[in-house]
């Protein structure tokens, strides 16, 4: 501490002032720093904003809560608490479709939690032969091992994880995932969670650059598993648009579409899921509510929805927005999805 006794004695009262102002800064900031914690082992850190609390689990090759080839590995936003409510499914000892939990299985592709994002449609898949590799946005470079068609829940080899650099703040948490392959794609890949500033807001920032020598075209959504205060899936939840929607399947009877809702007719009972696809018009927008809990989360878009889904089990109400995601070589990209969660 030496020589900050010498340097402020060198300098006038108010020089003084702004580097004791700005030696307060560094100790605060060191104070609130955000530390990593585990469950499981599972690295994870829990960001805030004096009215919301975010737990977020964090993308790791050898520890990391999930290490399947379905799900884009950064941003598992796996909890939000607000006012003590929570909004989503239960990730501790999180198995998969059961109601039981038990030991976490992270190369099992189904066990995303949270808003599990995804990039459905992997690039070079379809010009790859058996043997050869395919490239999976937010995972990294796999394995063809079959000429079949390509199944988002196998559990293909990852040859190739890329590279990836996490930082974050008191209220933030930045991923940037990087891939250079020898097949001519290559990209730089950000994503940045914000609990914007004494507010309900939670906004999920996507870039995408493509650095390869050819062209990038996927798709992407997010699987958001709602579960209001650990409430089942039920009549309960009511799931509104601000424009009319429609089915595109054929429910389950133990559902229902009213000209800008969904609700199911009652609690769902086992592992059988209710869903289908629907339309929206485009329309990138939607409020899921319990009336049980008197809780809600309003969810927006800046893109247009081009493949709607509802995927709702027992345990999780899953509204998913799909959205196209073109860039040119040498371009990129941006899209956002901005939450806002309520509680009475």
């Amino acid at each position: 501490m030496n020589f900050i006794k010498t340097y402020i004695s060198a300098r006038n009262k108010k020089a003084n002032t702004v580097v004791v102002v700005f030696l307060l800064g560094l100790i605060l900031n060191t104070a609130f720093a955000q530390k990593v914690k585990y469950q499981d082992g599972f690295p994870y850190i829990n960001i805030g904003n004096g009215k919301l609390k975010a737990t977020i689990l964090l993308p790791d090759t050898a520890n990391g809560y999930y290490r399947a080839v379905r799900f884009d590995w950064s941003g598992f936003m796996a909890q939000v608490t607000y006012k003590k409510h929570t909004f989503f499914q239960e990730w501790k000892g999180y198995i998969g479709k059961t109601d039981t939990f038990g030991i976490h299985d992270p190369y099992n592709t189904g066990t995303g939690t949270g808003i599990s994002e995804e990039f459905r449609k992997p690039l070079n898949y379809q010009e790859a032969k058996a043997g050869e590799p395919f490239v999976k946005v937010g995972v990294g470079t796999l394995l063809k091992d079959k000429d079949t068609a390509y199944y988002f829940a196998k559990r293909y080899t990852i040859i190739n994880h890329g590279k990836w650099e996490t930082t974050y703040g008191k209220d933030w948490v930045l991923f940037t995932h990087t891939l250079s392959t020898d097949d001519g794609y290559g990209y730089i890949y950000t994503k940045k969670i914000t609990l914007l500033p004494n507010s309900t807001v939670i906004k999920v920032f996507h870039s995408l650059k493509n650095t390869g020598i050819k062209p990038i075209e996927t798709t992407t959504y997010s699987h958001n598993f709602f579960r209001f205060d650990d409430n089942p899936s039920s009549d309960n939840y009511v799931l509104t648009y601000p424009s009319p929607i429609n089915p595109k399947n054929t429910f389950s009877a133990k559902a229902h579409f009213g000209a800008t809702t969904f609700q199911l007719a009652d609690e769902l009972v086992g592992a059988a899921p209710v869903e289908g696809a629907y339309n929206t018009n485009g329309v990138n927008e939607f409020e899921l509510a319990n009336t049980k809990t008197k809780t809600a989360v309003h969810v927006k878009g800046d893109k247009p929805v081009i493949a709607p889904y509802l995927y709702i089990w027992r345990n999780a109400f899953c509204p998913e927005h799909m959205i196209a995601v073109l860039v040119s070589v040498g371009e990129a990209t941006s899209w956002e999805t901005v939450y806002s969660f309520k509680a009475n």
